[in-house]
């Protein structure tokens, strides 16, 4: 019994020292310049980039431990050296410092580096490996803090992770980088649907195309959000301009067909679903659509 208080002394005294190290090593964020951003925006920015990981690795530990310490005296050493272990591999990882870079040589090799990590990031969120998506963004940013291609990438993995919150600080600090990027305005719009905010989207979407119109993407955002609003004649407007950016894209004409027989417009819509005939024929819908077309008076 005595034997069991000691252990637990032990364990209790140990995790204190353990959550003392590991609070003194939170700040990668500190690397990012944000001198251009108010004070109180700063502290929330630096915040959301980082807190939901940080939570995610403490509880993790914290599991972790427990784990290890169930079975008392012979797993108690190998559970703290896990630990140790895993302190280690943070206080690495939340000790890089932006890189000095002096000569065109080093210049050329961070790019090189970077290029790769932006790479790797891209393949892991496709893979929806998001846990190394966002460990290769972060690393990014450590070097480069104002590489906007590495904030848009880590947006979008709290995005697809329905982290919504931590995503939509990120693409309004791009903005604060760069009040024209489009895309960051369209995730914006997302996130804002996601959320049941179309109105709130349908402004993000306005942006974005005030911004860049070349894109057709933009367009068919815009026109699903009309057609959510229940504006039927601008969500057609939008799928228009969508096609002539894309007309042979059956995405777009398959929206298309489906505004245009909501707002009753047969002619166009018997015109689209010829066109979508002849770029996708083997497309599973047509036979519903055109029942559908036939139906409108």
């Amino acid at each position: 019994m005595i034997f069991d208080y000691i252990l637990i002394i032990v364990v209790i005294i140990t995790l204190g020292i353990i959550i003392f190290i590991v609070s003194r090593k939170f700040p990668i964020i500190s690397s990012i310049n944000t001198e251009a951003i108010p004070e109180q925006k700063t502290k929330r920015v630096k915040n959301g980039l980082l807190e939901k990981r940080l939570k995610r690795k403490f509880v993790d530990m914290k599991i972790r431990t427990s784990f290890h310490l169930k079975p008392l005296a012979d797993r108690i050493k190998v559970g703290f050296q896990k630990l140790y272990d895993r302190i280690l591999e943070m206080e690495k990882h939340y000790q890089k410092k932006m890189k000095e870079v002096s000569t065109p040589e080093e210049k050329q090799e961070l790019e090189k580096k970077i290029s790769i990590l932006l790479e790797e990031g891209e393949r892991f969120s496709k893979e929806e490996n998001f846990k190394e998506a966002e460990k290769k963004y972060i690393e990014i940013i450590s070097f480069d803090h104002k590489n906007i291609e590495a904030y848009k990438g880590l947006g979008e993995v709290y995005f697809k992770m329905r982290d919504f919150q931590h995503a939509k600080e990120i693409f309004k600090y791009v903005l604060k980088l760069n009040a024209e990027s489009d895309t960051a305005y369209s995730n914006l719009g997302m996130i804002a649907t996601y959320e049941g905010q179309l109105e709130e989207a349908k402004e993000d979407y306005l942006q974005s195309l005030a911004i860049n119109n070349k894109l057709a993407i933009h367009h068919i955002n815009l026109a699903e959000t009309y057609k959510s609003l229940g504006d039927c004649q601008r969500a057609l407007d939008g799928y228009n301009e969508a096609f002539k950016l894309e007309p042979n894209n059956p995405k777009i004409l398959d929206g298309l067909i489906e505004v245009s027989i909501e707002c009753k417009n047969k002619t166009l819509a018997k015109e689209t679903w010829q066109k979508l005939k002849e770029v996708n024929p083997e497309n599973e819908k047509l036979n519903d659509l055109k029942e559908r077309i036939d139906q409108l008076k």
